[in-house]
């Protein structure tokens, strides 16, 4: 008779919880594992040590589970039904292998609030006919949500199969282990400092940066500090990369582009760039060779240079382009929408002036434009909303100076939401085919130089939430048309040279939180009821005819 097989200190973990986490399944091989990795699956706060010695003989599913549910607090309901009463894959949570009758494979404790923490000191096999290594089938590993400590095992580096290692939401350190067989990785919220990059560099199978049980989330808000290393390219297979919300300093690896699959490169939210010398987008020319990208991502960054021209040779699978806010200069060039044409969302705010090339106009998918916060100016493009599948549009805190082109409300169809042309110098009237845009969440055209009275056609675009006209000079009284808008959730109207009472039916709009009157020339008595009661959400001061 073979005699025991003991792993002393095999594994020692206090666990806890994090309740916001989905519910998913982990599928276990074998009952070592349930052991072994079931209480490090969002378990909670508080904890209570349990010595643990399994002896696996028939029914060893069945003792391991009772042994595990006696090692737990908290939540006793939970495993209510795992007694003797039912066999033990009808319990609750619990599912059996069909070919192998009677054999636990899937344990689904998620985000019970289950207290515990659990030693293993002695593991005992004896008498069995156990075969293979333990643990050596494990492809998919998910730590995430707790609040585990100190270095990652080494002994992970021995899971040559491991495809799947999610670990955020911890406070594990560095270095990485041995995880070259590795395809996606989620370290997000470690708070982990230095050189791990260069640990990435070397898992060359590594194809994404993010949980697949969420969406990408990768390295944001890990704590990074420094440029991103060069060694980064070694991971050639890479197709998901996110770094945002960092503290990246530097210039981006010009050899960036043998990430040949990269489809999602966000760089976002960190301190890159910001050179004195040279072109901070000096890489952008090597992604000709990503011809998967769909996602550029590289806003709130210190990126300094010209506006890149050779944006122009991406190819036209890449459907999102993000270069701002940054500190990019020059005119926007019109060659570089050529290739793009199935660009859905571009955001270019940066510090560019000149004007909108019409060959904008050309992107007939385009969902989402962003040139807010420029120098740009002269007229705004008529085509500029040719596309039929634009939501969000906007212009805001430029040098825009003409009038508003009728052209541009006046699609039928439009399905604009989103309109933001505040901050610029636009002249004349806001026009009349504001009634064609049927489909208008938000239209904000503050701080301009928009004149006339509101157009009765303002009373089609029921679908309207947040109307902001500020700091115009907009006169008469306010039009009744307004009345329609029921949904209304914010009304600014001040700021212009309104007369005339204050329109009785707006105690009417039942949504209206914020409505700002202040500053123009009613008279008359101010309406005390609906909105009126609360003198914490409507202004009227400035007006000093009121009574």
């Amino acid at each position: 008779m073979r005699g025991p097989v003991e792993v002393k200190e095999f594994l020692i973990l206090t666990v806890y919880t994090d309740s916001s986490r989905e519910r998913k399944e982990v599928v276990f091989y074998n009952i070592l594992m349930i052991m072994l990795f079931v209480i490090l699956w969002n378990s909670s706060t508080t904890t209570s040590t349990t010595t643990v010695s399994i002896i696996m003989g028939n029914s060893a599913d069945r003792l391991a589970l009772m042994t595990f549910k006696y090692g737990i607090n908290g939540n006793p309901q939970v495993m209510s039904s795992w007694n003797d009463s039912v066999h033990y894959c009808r319990w609750t949570d619990i599912n059996c292998n069909h070919k192998h009758v009677d054999r636990v494979t899937t344990l689904n404790l998620s985000s019970y609030g289950l207290v515990g923490s659990l030693t293993l000191r002695s593991i005992v096999l004896q008498n069995n006919s156990f075969h293979g290594q333990i643990l050596s089938e494990l492809g998919n590993l998910d730590l995430g949500g707790n609040k585990l400590q100190g270095k990652i095992p080494a002994e992970v580096g021995s899971l040559t199969k491991l495809k799947r290692l999610g670990l955020s939401k911890n406070h594990f350190k560095l270095p990485l282990v041995n995880l070259s067989s590795l395809v996606q990785l989620d370290l997000w919220g470690n708070n982990l400092e230095g050189s791990i990059l260069e640990d990435l560099g070397r898992i060359i199978n590594l194809e994404s940066l993010h949980d697949p049980f969420f969406p990408p989330q990768s390295l944001n808000s890990i704590g990074f500090t420094g440029p991103i290393p060069v060694s980064l390219s070694n991971a050639s297979n890479l197709e998901v990369i996110q770094f945002q919300i960092n503290h990246f300093t530097g210039t981006v690896p010009r050899d960036l582009g043998m990430l040949h699959k990269a489809q999602f490169i966000s760089m976002s939210r960190n301190q890159s760039g910001g050179s004195t010398i040279g072109d901070d987008l000096s890489f952008i020319p090597s992604l000709v060779n990503c011809t998967r990208l769909n996602y550029l991502i590289l806003g709130d960054n210190f990126l300094r240079g010209s506006f890149p021209s050779t944006i122009a040779n991406l190819l036209n699978q890449i459907l999102w382009i993000t270069f701002g806010p940054n500190q990019l200069h020059g005119t926007v060039p019109s060659e570089i929408f050529t290739n793009l044409e199935n660009l859905e969302m571009l955001r270019i705010g940066n510090e560019l002036s000149g004007r909108i090339p019409s060959s904008l106009g050309n992107l007939t998918l385009l969902s989402s434009l962003y040139l807010d916060d420029n120098n740009l100016f002269g007229e705004i493009p008529p085509n500029l909303v040719a596309s039929q599948n634009l939501l969000y549009l906007n212009l805001s805190n430029n040098n825009f100076n003409s009038s508003i082109p009728k052209e541009f409300f006046g699609l039928s169809s439009s399905p604009l939401l989103e309109v933001d042309f505040s901050g610029n110098a636009l002249a004349g009237s806001l026009p009349l085919e504001i009634g064609y845009m049927t489909n208008l969440v938000a239209l904000n055209m503050s701080n301009d130089r928009l004149s006339g009275a509101l157009p009765d056609t303002l009373e089609k675009c029921l679908m309207i939430q947040e109307l902001r006209l500020d700091g115009n000079f907009f006169h008469e009284e306010i039009p009744t048309a307004l009345q329609t808008l029921r949904g209304l959730e914010y009304l600014d109207l001040s700021h212009n040279i309104f007369s005339g009472d204050i329109p009785a039916y707006l105690v009417n709009l039942p949504f209206l939180p914020y409505l700002n009157l202040s500053f123009n020339k009613h008279n008359g008595e101010v309406p005390k009821l609906g909105v009126f009661r609360n003198t914490t959400i409507v202004s009227v001061e400035g007006n000093y005819n009121l009574c």
